[in-house]
């Protein structure tokens, strides 16, 4: 009765009572559950970060490679763009803006402070909401992780901001002033735990890389007893029994002493010294094994996490790239567009400004392709380009003047250009060709069937009624 109960229970997977299969108490699958989830204390987290070389490079690598290559402002001139770069320059914003997305994802938090001089003077300033229509300029924009600020109770919008030394007094901050960042994917009910703030990027992998740390380390004890030293004396066991154990250390560190002194090694006749080294084939296969499920934790690549070069027969590594290249951009865009975008606005805005307090219309950021093509690969892409856009001037689905507009509007060749043909201009285009072609036709209708374009005084020769020989007597006459 008890195994059909059993049965009866679990309808969620595969079951077999004379094999055991999904069976609790023979299938020793299903004793193992989730435990409760450890939560990684700070001071462990910065351990982590500062003394672990993997667990440091999972946190800061994405925001590094999504940062290497910059940011480009499209839509107001050239001289405009340089402006404002200079003031963000001036500022350090894209070095604060790194460590902001390093620690804030290494701490499951944090918030970048923006000092802004709104034309509140009172000492309560920067607890007050941000007036951004009346901004003179951005004084600095620093960086705090979630250990330092905390909300408000009973108060909204206001975080109290702790200091970093003692003796110092903590500031209240309105958030208005303040642009959060997260840390590791959280759902709503662990943050309202966490008193708002996410998981630290480390806590999903944390129990992976602390295996691979004790794999590694007992792969490093191996290697250090790999090779041992053997002795064979003949009687040792008969004169350990006989109480002579002082013979036998001392005949012990004679052996010692004459193979590190002479690199020779003396022996009786009936004793015999040999040297062993320890089998240690298939410790990288583990190890490789290790490495790959650190990096599945990460989820990152295993040739970005370590270094290595793509494993496989004929693999080049390019799905790795794609992959990792197409990471770097949802960062990019989840991670970086906002504050980038919070900041430029204010700087902008502000009257003492490069624009004097006028934001330009219909500027974006755009973002450069982490790995830049090369020259090869550039002349590959023209010659493509160029033969599609021939095919397309001979079938005259485009002009030649189209192409050139188009493809040249700079100083070169611009590949990354694509056509946007207006379609209603196209539209008119054709009407009035058609038009044109139904003229010519009724024109020639009128004139006659034998009138061709540029027959001078045809039209006169037949009305007069002379053919061609008539024409050619009057013309004679």
């Amino acid at each position: 009765m008890g195994l059909v109960q059993n049965f009866q229970k679990r309808l969620d997977g595969w079951f077999s009572a004379i094999t055991g299969v999904g069976v609790l108490g023979t299938d020793k699958r299903l004793s193992y559950t989730m435990g409760a989830l450890y939560l990684i204390p700070d001071q462990e987290l910065s351990a982590l970060f500062h003394g672990d070389d993997i667990a440091g490079k999972i946190v800061s690598l994405l925001p590094e490679e999504a940062m290497s290559r910059g940011y480009q402002i499209t839509g107001p001139e050239p001289e405009q763009v340089d402006e404002w770069k200079t003031a963000l320059e001036e500022l350090d914003f894209w070095c604060t803006l790194r460590r902001a997305a390093i620690f804030s994802r290494l701490y499951g938090g944090g918030a970048l402070v923006l000092v802004v001089d709104d034309g509140q003077t009172s000492p309560e300033a920067q607890s007050l909401p941000l007036r951004k229509d009346r901004i003179r300029r951005v004084e600095a924009v620093k960086y705090t992780d979630r250990r330092r600020l905390t909300r408000v109770l009973g108060v909204d919008g206001l975080w109290r901001l702790e200091p970093v030394r003692g003796g110092e007094s903590a500031i209240m901050i309105h958030e208005s002033r303040l642009v959060f960042l997260g840390g590791a994917d959280t759902d709503d009910e662990m943050r309202e735990q966490l008193d708002g703030w996410d998981f630290s990027v480390l806590q999903r992998c944390y129990h992976v890389i602390r295996d691979h740390a004790a794999a590694w380390a007992s792969v490093s004890l191996r290697l250090q007893e790999s090779s041992y030293s053997k002795t064979v004396i003949k009687g040792l066991a008969r004169m350990l029994a006989s109480g002579q154990e002082d013979a036998v250390k001392s005949r012990l560190e004679l052996l010692n002493y004459s193979r590190s002194a002479a690199k020779t090694i003396i022996l009786d006749s009936e004793e015999a010294y040999q040297r062993d080294i320890d089998n240690l084939t298939g410790i990288d296969d583990v190890l490789t094994v290790y490495q790959s499920r650190v990096a599945a934790a990460a989820g990152m690549p295993v040739t970005k996490l370590w270094g290595t070069s793509a494993r496989g027969l004929n693999a080049t590594g390019e799905g790795d790239a794609d992959d990792w290249a197409r990471q770097v951009q949802v960062f990019r865009n989840s991670y970086l567009q906002t504050p980038l975008e919070v900041v430029l606005e204010l700087v902008a805005a502000s009257a003492e400004g490069p624009f004097g307090g006028q934001v330009p219309e219909g500027w974006s950021i755009e973002w450069p392709e982490l790995e830049p093509m090369s020259d090869k690969e550039r002349a590959e892409i023209y010659k493509l380009l160029t033969d599609a856009d021939a095919v397309n001037i001979d079938r005259q689905v485009l002009d030649p003047e189209e192409v050139a507009l188009h493809r040249f509007k700079g100083m070169g060749y611009d590949a990354g250009n694509a056509f946007a043909i207006d379609l209603k201009e196209r539209e008119e285009s054709l009407e009035m060709r058609r038009e044109l072609r139904e003229k010519g036709f009724e024109l020639g209708m009128e004139g006659g069937e034998d009138e061709q374009p540029g027959d001078e005084g045809s039209a006169e020769d037949e009305a007069e009624g002379g053919g061609g020989e008539a024409g050619g007597e009057t013309g004679d006459e």
